[in-house]
């Protein structure tokens, strides 16, 4: 589906490749230059209205239709033998350096092997120097455990020896509970860890496979062979009928076993699923999130009144419409830069030997920024006015509605409000620290999403050109010019040399993939609008994962390139079996070595290089807590973690049957990277938004396309050996297409109905006091409280209509309304009568206003 996406973007709005081929009908290839792009593109429509014109000039319709099915047989016949001629000149694997299985290859990966362990001993000892030297960064929720939540402490030495010591961190990242990483990270963190649990019970349920199939492979070769790593993979010549049918058992035996552990791992995710739904505080847990609201409902009073005229008065504990608050974001930017310049110049003046209160300079910086809070405060008042006075400008389309009981706000998600479907659009609300409130303020644009889609395939094309110039610059025959020494080397040892290029040919694509995620995750939140940080990794997650399967994976059936291939496949899609059995293959070391390097990828994060980089930056200007808190923010991107740890068991899966070593160092993969994500997640990295779970779920339907890659592979292989032994392969796609549609049998979005009731009985009565995240934009938070303004009752009818222009006069600041108490039961009569709970209005002072017209012109 992915290549038909691509596809169907490249054709129209892209020019040729260097190098076009056009398959004709009895299967020859015919390559043309640069200005013949559309003759390929419209080659299959033409032959199609051949074949149709052919058919109505045929009187009978059983014998056009059986002339027509011999002309798109023949047609497909000949795929396999144009595929030949498609394996032309350059290749984008070649141009990434991506090397076919040969002469070296064992050598190879034990050089890769070594250089990896060797990298990873280094970085070991380079994180427990740095976590030594820089406790707060790599240690810090370990210490503010022990109690020190700043940098300074009586007794910090004793607690930063004991907290940086290797035992303890390794008992902080292997022995975990699910109750401390959900009160530390959250589920998100949790299931990413269960996950990589997932991994390693697949690859154990499958370690039956390299006992049963490598030595068949070894008795294939020929016995003067000395390639070990040959011998114990598929060999492309293998025509011995048992052995074809051994590799039919183990494919279904893969494909079952490993469906089978997914669908484990999701009947064990509902529970946790329900427990964090459950343990989900106020006011998440009661929150919706409304997006298309009429202009004439843009304001707090006029939500809360609405929904309150929906679920009762007593319904709705507060409202609040996001503001376009981008001139109040600048100011206070000005006035952090004001008072850390007035902070510099007080110490500047101490140095000196002055006294700051006579200091000239420090006198202006204090002017200044009793200057810049004025104009905050007054930029404060302006927003409350206009805010309730709707003025478009300043009030958006978005906003939150938070109930009092958990079931009021499950019966407003699920309901239809709106004729339209982007008006009132509800959902559950995120975390308050997780709002993304800068996309809240852009209203959803066609064009936007049009935008980002465009620049996201701009950036899969433009990822094989990067790739080209970095490979170059890690070539050694590029640094042979300037440093002829490489020459000699390559002459007298050899061996060595070769190694070395395997390694840095790998190296080059993995450099390259450790810079996609920052760029992928900026064309979300510049085109996408994410409501929140971590729908932000959601869409993150999907779309990385799509960019390593296409040029990772599948990178070496690009023949003569990603345009090209693609117009091949589509005016031949069956072409697709063929050109993986082709090429994926044939270049199962390089793969092997992909999983080897990840074991240094793992360790890498340990040393958190980019918050080290910005710590030892800002230091210099501000307190190390403050900078520590500056540095880690967007530090931890989960949705890329997910994405690379799921692209990594496709590839087990993928590449299981014909190279089985790739089991070997999977395990030793899945091993590291729980360790390094045990101990960051525990002990150094701050808690970021959380879905919920809804990343792993998307990680185990990723796999599930994994396997249908891994089920088509190993059609087009041993189908080329003869139509029994592929045959028989094809109802497992079907099978896996199952397991995917079991996935959605499983009820894990929402609680029971029955488990609702229950929290709703025990929730205590809400006190104000406790309270310490609201929905509302934190620029908007005055220091002082402010009168509420007087309470508006807006009916559904009135909304059809905007509101007539308010004249604002120069009064004092107006805040939201202020949030009565919340009793610790539901609130409509019905629910009431039924389960004998709950306060009248009365107790809780909401009084109607009497007079509906009269309330609204004096607001």
């Amino acid at each position: 589906m992915l290549l038909w996406i691509l596809a169907a973007f490249a054709v129209p709005a892209l020019g040729a490749t260097p190098r076009q081929v056009q398959v004709l009908a009895d299967g020859s290839v015919h390559a043309f230059s640069h200005s013949h792009l559309w003759p390929s593109a419209s080659l299959l429509r033409r032959q199609t209205a051949d074949l149709a014109g052919f058919a109505r000039s045929t009187p009978s319709p059983t014998i056009a239709a059986a002339n027509v099915s011999s002309g798109l047989a023949s047609g497909l016949a000949n795929v396999t033998n144009s595929l030949d001629h498609l394996q032309g000149d350059v290749s984008s694997a070649e141009v990434m350096h991506v090397r076919l299985d040969g002469h070296g290859d064992t050598l190879e990966i034990v050089s890769t092997i070594i250089f990896t362990m060797t990298v990873c001993v280094w970085l070991l000892v380079g994180f427990k120097v740095l976590s030594w030297l820089y406790p707060t960064l790599y240690s810090q929720r370990e210490l503010e455990q022990r109690g020190f939540c700043s940098s300074e402490g009586v007794g910090l030495a004793e607690a930063i020896a004991d907290v940086t010591s290797l035992w303890h961190q390794l008992a902080v990242a292997m022995f975990l509970k699910e109750e401390d990483v959900l009160e530390v990270q959250g589920l998100d963190a949790w299931m990413h860890m269960q996950f990589q649990w997932l991994s390693l019970r697949i690859i154990m349920s499958l370690c039956l496979v390299p006992v049963i199939v490598c030595p068949l492979h070894w008795t294939h070769v020929q016995p003067h062979s000395s390639e070990l790593f040959s011998r114990l993979n598929l060999a492309v010549s293998e025509d011995r009928y048992f052995v074809l049918w051994i590799h039919v058992a183990v494919v279904w035996a893969v494909v079952l076993l490993t469906t089978r552990q997914l669908h484990m791992a999701m009947k064990q995710f509902v529970p946790a699923r329900h427990r964090w739904l459950s343990a989900m505080e106020f006011p998440r847990s009661t929150t919706v999130l409304v997006q298309g609201m009429p202009e004439s409902m843009s304001s707090d009073t006029r939500l809360q009144s609405y929904f309150t005229g929906l679920f009762g008065e007593n319904a709705v504990v507060r409202s609040y419409v996001v503001r376009n608050t981008r001139l109040l974001q600048r100011k206070l930017e000005r006035l952090c830069k004001a008072e850390r310049a007035l902070a510099k110049a007080i110490l500047r003046s101490q140095a000196e030997g002055l006294d700051p209160a006579s200091s000239e300079l420090v006198q202006f910086r204090r002017e200044s920024v009793a200057d810049i809070k004025e104009e905050v405060a007054a930029e404060r008042i302006r927003l409350g006015r206009l805010s309730h006075a709707l003025d478009p400008d300043v009030c958006t389309t978005t906003g939150f509605v938070t109930f009092r009981t958990r079931l009021d706000m499950r019966l407003a998600a699920r309901e239809q409000l709106g004729t339209d479907t982007f008006a009132l659009v509800l959902q559950q609300a995120p975390s308050p620290m997780d709002v993304a409130y800068d996309a809240l303020i852009v209203r959803p644009s066609f064009t936007l999403q049009r935008l980002g889609a465009l620049s996201t395939f701009g950036i899969f094309l433009a990822f094989v050109p990067a790739v080209v110039f970095v490979s170059t610059l890690l070539n050694l025959n590029s640094w042979q010019q300037v440093f002829p020494a490489i020459s000699r080397l390559k002459r007298t040892v050899p061996i060595v040399m070769e190694m070395l290029e395997g390694v840095l040919a790998t190296l080059s694509l993995k450099l390259m993939l450790s810079f996609i995620p920052a760029v992928l995750l900026r064309v979300v939140r510049g085109f996408s609008k994410p409501v929140s940080n971590s729908s932000a990794q959601l869409k993150l997650q999907s779309t990385y994962f799509a960019f390593l399967v296409v040029f990772v994976l599948l990178v070496t059936s690009f023949a003569q390139g990603l345009i090209t291939t693609l117009l091949f496949v589509a005016q031949q899609p069956t072409a697709i079996v063929p050109l993986l059995a082709k090429s994926l293959p044939l270049t199962s070391r390089f793969y092997v070595n992909y999983v080897v390097l990840g074991w240094g990828s793992c360790m890498c994060e340990l040393l958190r290089p980019a918050p080290l980089v910005l710590f030892l930056s800002l230091r210099e200007f501000m307190s190390q807590d403050e900078a520590r808190i500056r540095a880690e923010e967007d530090s931890v991107l989960m949705g890329t973690r997910a994405a690379r740890s799921t692209f990594m068991l496709v590839i087990v899966l993928v590449f299981c049957s014909i190279c089985p070593l790739v089991l070997l160092v999977a395990f030793a993969y899945f091993l590291v990277e729980r360790l390094a994500h045990g101990y960051l997640f525990m002990a150094a990295e701050p808690r970021q938004g959380d879905t919920g779970g809804e990343i792993f779920v998307q990680a185990l339907k990723q796999v599930h396309v994994g396997l249908m890659i891994y089920v088509l592979l190993m059609v087009g292989v041993l189908g080329a050996r003869g139509a029994e032994f592929g045959l028989p392969l094809v109802p497992l796609l079907f099978a896996v297409v199952w397991s995917l549609h079991g996935m959605e049998g499983y009820l894990w979005a929402n609680l029971p109905l029955d488990r609702v009731f229950d929290l709703d009985d025990a929730d205590p009565p809400y006190d104000e006091s406790l309270q310490h995240e609201v929905y509302e934009q934190s620029e908007c938070r005055a220091s002082e409280p402010s009168p509420a303004p007087p309470q508006i009752v807006v009916s559904r009818a009135s909304l059809s209509t905007p509101p007539a222009p308010v004249a604002v006069p120069a009064a004092p600041s107006v805040a939201p309304p202020a949030r009565p108490a919340r009793p610790g039961s539901p609130s409509s009569p019905t629910l009431r009568r039924h389960r004998g709970a709950g306060k009248p209005p009365e107790e809780t002072g909401a009084e109607r206003p009497t007079n509906q017209e009269q309330e609204d012109h004096e607001f």
